[in-house]
């Protein structure tokens, strides 16, 4: 065997030849990179063929790669310890090169080499040809032997053309080679026709074998697979030129010339490859042939059978074959070396469960405990058994085989060819170990993991750049990836530029290897930027992406199409999030076209793909309100779903789950409660069943879709479901927090959120503040580490809040906390306004109310009108999208407008917002009927304010008759809805005189909030104290003053209770039943108890209007009247006199705002002076007076509460 030294002394005397010529000693890069396992750089693919074969070096000098002699040395450190192994060194001659002495004597010493084989061409045909020949016999199951028109192509280099090899073959003075001449001295058609049918005489083979030493052994067998191989490639040439096979296989092929085997095995279909009659033509004698050599020794029985595997693999993809390589193994008790092969395979199919098994009986029927393999190759055993266990969802297992592939390895240390491939495999399954990590939120260990990974890398490519540069470029990105998902985005952002950086200067030297490569940082930076929300970054970087794959993939489709959907289907999810929905949709569209295609070509590799795209395209139409579309795009990918997860539920059910949530979120936006409720509920089963295998990957989103679930019952009003589905999933979610708080805060944050809309329905106002704050005190802590993430979670949770504390009448903090969340999203949407303007517009719209409240009227109509700006605009670039935006500003300030008696302007703003909903409606009913609804509700109280009580009743049968009709098929959604509607009835047949028409309605309104109480006990109970409130004003004017104290005395038990909790308007709701109460008493001339009712109502309102006085003076104005008529009564004119002085101050004080005011304020001026007459013991007339007076301001109190 040859000695290191002498091979190194070898190549120094070929460098001396070819140095006067300016040429160095080069090895032609990729054809010795046969082996799809085999990396694309020199050293690590020189180390596999040095461990599995002989060593071949081609040695080219035109446009060839450079491998220089220093790197061959490297690679020889382990040809020196390898045993049996050949050297096979060809070059060739340059055209002006002229054979000198020295050369002719270099060739002569190499002929009497024994173990070193050396052929010199003149012409560049003879070359290719013994080059495949020598590939044959140095390695037969690495044979990647490709036909693209009449070029034969082996791992991505063109090797000869087949018009010339007959000229070859029969033309001995094209070539010097006895071996070539040999071989096909026949003549291309003689061996053509006849080579496979000399292997088909036994008897002859016999003689053969007598006569024949070893060498011609291994010559015959070398002849059989050349013939073998032509004869493939002419059959696949055949079918190629009749055009029976499809473009897409075609497209195969040509991967497989680059060198690309991943996507070409993923495209190539064994139904469409090859016909039954090709396979019974070619294959099957192939394994008769193939078992008579093995029975005739002439080679390892195991070697010939990998033979057949490999080829059935690549060509057909015949997966059931390797069990009869497997029997072979077992049977002969040699190692598990088919095995691997096998596991890939069914790994590439996803078929998880079968892999796993097949790895596990190997190993479970082995007694030794590395298998009998080499240690790369029981390394290769345990790290594809660690993915296996991984994409099966048995993690513990999965980590417990990459530790074991890490330790298999030692502990190697730099320098040397081997050191070189362990340390590479060691830093790949610890990179597959921190994935494992990561997805797990086990974020200490994967970070600590993938450094440990990096630094290996680091260290491969500063002893070799050329080498592991790639490598390392690739860890950086694995870095990025796994700093993105924690949110640390510098680090993230730092990672992936250094492999930029690294892939860019590679691109400039071998653009075809690397700018795929380069590309893919292009997309990481802008997946990256996208969570960053820099919306203009994140869609440069996409472009840039775009546009390399784009170019590529005219040139190589196969291998780059697939990339090139997913950076378009990236780009227009980024559009539709930043609402420019028509550029989404292009680009969306274009994913889904290029992802359809591939999939009918190759469905088991790329519907995923597709349906994951058709989920997008369904969440954009639904955004643009064209639920059509939604609807059935949403249907289509979870059909392609259900197809997956028929054939492999391990490794998609997951997805198949969320499109279920999709779909509940698309039924939930059109009103389809029924059909939400089932889509969640599929959703929460699946989760569920999941986790309960793996509770660390599927418990995060089994709590999501509960929560999904939960939001669709608080929606429907279905309280109490509401709160079991979010106190579900809070309880997975603190669990996940308790281990890992870093990861799963945010969403123990999104479950108290959720729990605050719970409680704020439910009127338990001091849980509901309780969770709110919590929520915020989560989000502010986090929007400090990350303010891009976190902030909008603030700003809405802030807008929750002033909701909150806009609903229980304390201003000042609804007020703090609208400001806040305003100021949050305007710093935002000046950033990034495509993102953050709509959330601006809804959080203005808030504030307006919440001004419109606090009857500050002039900013509420200034917030609002900026809010109808924002939507104006966002409407006019994308219509679809923000009509509906634009409808609600509209009729925010036809609310605001009717506040303040603008009632002209109300009436304008509420008629375009009528008519914005009713244009949605047309198209999407059961989305937007229901709004068109409630605008006719909210016009009811214009035209009823305005006094306008006929086109009042015509809004509200209007509203009424929209609820009914969806009532009748869903009653429980729209309860609340003809609930609301009958009240106002009530309050409209009121005001046209009608009480028993009003009285009906208040009963109709008050039975569905009873009913709606049994369901749900504290969630209306106020609505319910209005209503007995209202009735009791009705049955005093009907004189049925029992029924009514009766209703009142409900009312007041119901509003003391919640006014325990000394909420302003909980309070306020308390005086208003008391100022009945004590009405109800100075009618019925219980003067006693309606001194005491009216005393309470003031006292608490008195309080109330220290900090809104706007608001509460008002109605302590009236209540003061009303107490001192009620002190007049009884005779007690000091205190009578005190009263109505104060309500005269009262009056006075908005007499310039309120010209109604001046009215009022006259008749408590007369009540006070008939008052002060009585007290000064003036005569009967004067008392009389004073009662005419007491009559006309009952009147004119009960005209205005009647207004």
């Amino acid at each position: 065997m040859l000695e290191y030294r002498e091979i190194i002394a070898f190549l120094e005397r070929l460098d001396t030849v070819y140095r006067e010529y300016g040429v160095s000693i080069e090895v032609k890069k990729g054809a010795y990179s046969f082996d799809a396992q085999v990396s694309q750089d020199p050293c690590p693919a020189l180390d596999t063929v040095i461990e599995d074969c002989d060593l071949a070096f081609f040695l080219f000098f035109e446009q060839a790669d450079i491998c220089t002699v220093e790197i061959f040395r490297r690679a020889c450190r382990r040809y020196g310890k390898h045993k049996a192994s050949h050297l096979g060194v060809f070059f060739r001659e340059l055209d002006a090169m002229t054979p000198t002495t020295e050369l002719k004597e270099l060739q002569n010493d190499i002929d009497t080499m024994p173990e070193l084989f050396w052929r010199s061409y003149r012409h560049l045909e003879s070359l290719e040809l013994m080059m495949l020949m020598q590939i044959q016999q140095l390695h037969p199951v690495g044979v990647r032997a490709q036909l693209v028109g009449e070029e034969a192509c082996i791992g991505g280099v063109s090797l000869f053309s087949l018009k010339n090899v007959p000229l070859v073959a029969n033309n001995r003075a094209l070539s010097n080679n006895t071996v070539v001449y040999e071989m096909l001295g026949e003549g291309y058609d003689s061996l053509r026709s006849a080579s496979l049918q000399d292997l088909d005489d036994v008897e002859a083979l016999g003689k053969y074998r007598a006569v024949a030493g070893q060498r011609e052994k291994m010559r015959l067998l070398r002849r059989y697979y050349l013939a073998r191989i032509i004869r493939l490639l002419e059959m696949m040439q055949e079918h190629i030129a009749k055009g029976t096979l499809s473009q897409r296989q075609k497209q195969a092929y040509r991967a497989l010339e680059q060198g690309n085997y991943d996507p070409a095995s993923k495209a190539l279909d064994k139904e469409k490859i090859l016909s039954d009659r090709m396979l019974s033509l070619m294959f099957d004698p192939d394994d008769i042939k193939c078992r008579e050599l093995c029975r005739n020794e002439l080679l390892d029985k195991i070697s010939i059978e990998r033979a057949v595997v490999s080829s059935r693999q690549m060509w057909l993809g015949f997966g059931e074959h390797y069990e009869e390589a497997l029997a072979l193994e077992q049977e002969a008790g040699l190692p598990s070396r088919v095995a691997p092969e096998y596991i890939l395979y069914l790994t590439n199919v996803r078929n998880y469960a079968k892999a796993i098994e097949v790895a596990e009986a190997v190993r479970a029927g082995h007694d030794s405990a590395n298998l009998g393999l080499g240690t790369s190759e029981f390394w290769l055993f345990l790290h594809n058994l660690g993915n296996l266990y991984r994409e099966g969802g048995r993690l513990e297992e999965s980590e417990a085989s990459y530790l074991e592939a890490v330790a298999c390895l030692g502990d190697y240390t730099l320098p040397g060819s081997t050191s070189f491939l362990l340390l590479r495999n060691k830093a790949l399954s610890l990179s597959k170990l921190g994935d494992l990590y990561s997805s797990c939120k086990r974020v200490s260990k994967a970070v600590g993991t993938y450094r440990k990974a990096h630094k290996l890398y680091s260290r491969l490519a500063e002893a070799s750049p050329d080498a592991f540069e790639p490598e390392l470029a690739v860890s950086f990105i694995t870095l990025g990836d796994h700093y993105l998902r924690i949110k640390h985005y510098p680090n993230a952002g730092d990672a992936y530029k250094e492999a930029l950086r690294i892939f860019r200067r590679l691109a400039k030297e071998n653009n075809v290897l690397y700018e795929p490569s380069e590309a893919a940082c292009y997309h990481s930076l802008g997946v990256l930027y996208q969570a960053m929300q820099n919306v203009k970054e994140a869609e440069q970087y996409y472009l840039r992406a775009i546009d390399v794959r784009s170019r590529l993939a005219g040139e190589n489709p196969l291998s780059i199409e697939p990339d090139l959907a997913l950076s378009l289907y990236s780009l227009g999810v980024l559009y539709s999030n930043t609402q420019r929905y028509g550029e989404a949709e292009m680009f969306l569209v274009r994913a889904v076209e290029i992802r359809n295609r591939l999939s009918e070509e190759s469905a088991a590799s790329f519907e995923p793909d597709l349906a994951l795209s058709l989920s997008a395209l369904g969440n954009l139409y639904s955004c643009v309100n064209n639920f059509a579309e939604a609807e059935k795009t949403s249907l289509r990918a979870l059909e392609v779903y259900s197809r997956l997860v028929n054939k492999n539920p391990e490794a998609y059910e997951a997805q198949y789950a969320h499109e279920w949530r999709n779909l509940g979120c698309l039924y939930s936006s059109t009103q389809w409660f029924s059909d939400a409720e089932e889509a969640f509920s599929t959703a929460v089963d699946i989760y569920r069943r999941l986790a309960e295998d793996e509770p660390a990957s599927f418990d995060a989103a089994w709590a999501a879709s509960l929560m999904d679930l939960g939001n669709l019952y608080q929606v429907t009003q279905s309280f109490t479901e509401a709160e079991e589905s979010h106190g579900k999933a809070r309880e997975i979610i603190r669990n996940l927090v308790a281990e890992n708080p870093r990861v799963f805060e945010p969403d123990l944050a999104t479950s108290l959120s959720g729990f605050g809309v719970i409680y704020r329905s439910t009127q338990r106002i001091k849980l509901a503040e309780r969770s709110y704050r919590k929520a915020q005190e989560i989000y502010a802590r986090l929007a400090v580490l990350n303010p891009l993430t976190y902030e909008p979670h603030v700003a809405m949770n802030l807008d929750n809040l002033g909701k909150l504390y806009r609903g229980v009448q304390r201003f000042s903090e609804a007020q703090e906390a609208l400001l806040e969340s305003v100021e949050i999203r305007s710093r935002l949407a000046e950033k990034n306004p495509a993102a953050f303007e709509p959330d601006l517009a809804l959080s203005l719209n808030i504030l307006g109310i919440l001004y419109t409240d606090m009857l500050e009227y002039e900013k509420a109509e200034e917030v609002c009108v900026r809010a109808l700006e924002i939507s104006s605009r966002l409407f006019e670039g994308s219509p679809e999208a923000f009509e509906h935006h634009l409808a609600w500003s509209c009729r925010n300030l036809g609310v605001v407008y009717r506040a303040t008696s603008w009632f002209s302007d109300a009436e304008e703003f509420l008629q375009r917002a009528l008519e914005l909903y009713g244009h949605m409606a047309k198209h999407n009913p059961s989305a937007f009927l229901v709004e068109v609804g409630r605008v006719h509700l909210f016009r009811t109280d214009l035209y009823l304010a305005a006094q306008d009580v006929k086109t009042a009743r015509v809004e509200c049968e209007k509203a009424h008759n929209i609820f009914n009709s969806f009532s009748e098929k869903e009653p429980e959604p729209y309860e609340l809805y003809m609930a609301d509607t009958a009240e106002r009835f009530g309050r409209l047949f009121t005001a046209l005189g009608e009480p028993q028409e009003a009285e009906i309605s208040f009963m109709r309104s008050r039975k569905i909030y009873r009913k709606l109480e049994e369901k749900n006990p504290s969630a209306y109970s106020e609505q319910i104290a209005r209503l007995q409130n209202n009735l009791a004003l009705l049955f005093m004017k009907k004189e049925r003053y029992d029924v009514a104290e009766n209703s009142c005395r409900e009312a007041l038990e119901i509003r003391s209770h919640m006014a325990q909790d000394t909420i302003p308007v909980f309070e306020y709701n308390l005086s208003e039943s008391l100022a009945t109460m004590g009405e109800l008493y100075r009618l019925t001339r219980r003067t006693s108890e309606a001194e005491k009712a009216f005393a309470e109502a003031v006292d608490i309102q008195s309080r109330l209007a220290k900090e809104r006085p706007a608001l509460m003076e008002p109605y302590l104005r009236e209540n003061l009247v009303k107490l001192g008529l009620v002190y007049r009564q009884t005779h007690r004119f000091p205190e009578a006199k005190e009263s109505l002085a104060k309500a005269l101050a009262l009056s006075n004080k908005y007499m310039a705002s309120n010209s109604r005011m001046a009215e009022v304020a006259l008749s408590v001026q007369d009540a006070l002076r008939g008052v002060e007459m009585c007290d000064a013991e003036a005569d009967k007339a004067s008392a009389c007076d004073c009662n005419s007076k007491q009559e006309t301001v009952d009147e004119l109190l009960f005209i205005k509460k009647k207004r």
